[in-house]
């Protein structure tokens, strides 16, 4: 499957780890990975809470993620990040196929430990 680019939508995601929020933008997603961007300290490894919004949707969308590693971003820019999909309720996924990510599973993904042995909030506030 191609990756799908979100650069043509208004798109904002918010990022939580370690008590701090950061906000950024999604650049693709495909399957149970995407790429983002935002301005933080986020390591390998971390798991991170995630929430999407579309401009215009009502909903947003909420998950679990881990980073798999830290790309450069082009001329010295905000950094990206890759990472995979940890948890997802049926009600986001259901939702990013009806904005269009259809390449997102439809089937939950396996959840992994909490590196940080902190449970996860339910929803960034």
């Amino acid at each position: 499957m191609t990756a799908l680019p979100l650069s043509g939508l208004n798109n904002s995601v918010a990022v939580r780890f370690r008590d701090v929020v950061a906000f950024g933008s999604i650049d693709w997603i495909q399957d149970d990975q995407l790429q983002f961007q935002v301005a933080a300290r986020i390591q390998r490894d971390d798991v991170v809470e995630m929430r999407m919004e579309l401009t215009g949707w009502p909903d947003t969308v909420y998950g679990l993620l881990k980073i798999l590693q830290r790309t450069q971003s082009p001329e010295e820019g905000v950094p990206r990040f890759l990472a995979a999909l940890v948890r997802m309720e049926e009600r986001d996924l259901a939702l990013l196929s009806t904005t269009g990510f259809s390449s997102v599973n439809k089937k939950p993904p396996t959840e992994i430990p909490v590196k940080t042995g902190k449970q996860a909030s339910p929803h960034l506030t």
